[in-house]
């Protein structure tokens, strides 16, 4: 996974927890899931465990 679909898919997993709560008034039933896939994707960034994309464009 690039930085930048990790970073789109920690947003899409905190916004569904987020409308969840408002949906239901209370957190969701797999919120411990939810929340352990945020955890492993930011651990993964913070031990830059991500794909870097490399463009054509640097003039070396």
């Amino acid at each position: 996974m690039t930085l930048d679909e990790s970073v789109y898919r920690l947003s899409e997993l905190a916004c569904g927890i987020e409308m969840d709560v408002y949906r239901l008034g209370r957190m969701p039933d797999d919120y411990k899931t939810r929340l352990q896939r945020i955890r492993r994707i930011c651990g993964r960034l913070l031990i830059g465990e991500y794909e870097v994309e490399v463009t054509g464009d640097a003039d070396d």
